[in-house]
């Protein structure tokens, strides 16, 4: 049974990955400028990520949420992404505390 849910696991970090993929690509080909940037960011499978998120190295990301919203909309993950890569380009990847 461990050997399905590895082979399970794998699956969607592939299926993830593909998607990711291919969202890059396309903010590649419609903002070239930003090429170098977006390649700069790895993925990461990750079950303890509700959505998306990154800490400025990799885009951690929780398979059943990038299937679904790609599924619903690829323009709306295209932007999360690129939401992510803005955090990481103006370097406001921590939240502030409250005042």
């Amino acid at each position: 049974m461990g050997e399905r849910k590895g082979t399970a696991q794998g699956a969607l970090n592939s299926l993830g990955l593909r998607i990711l993929n291919q969202s890059k690509i396309e903010l590649s080909l419609s903002m070239r400028y930003l090429s170098r940037a977006l390649d700069k960011l790895s993925f990461q499978m990750d079950f303890n990520t509700r959505r998306i998120g990154t800490e400025g190295e990799k885009i951690h990301f929780h398979p059943e949420f990038v299937f679904q919203l790609y599924v619903e909309s690829p323009q709306k993950l295209y932007r999360l992404y690129m939401h992510s890569l803005l955090h990481c380009l103006f370097r406001h990847m921590f939240k502030t505390e409250d005042k």
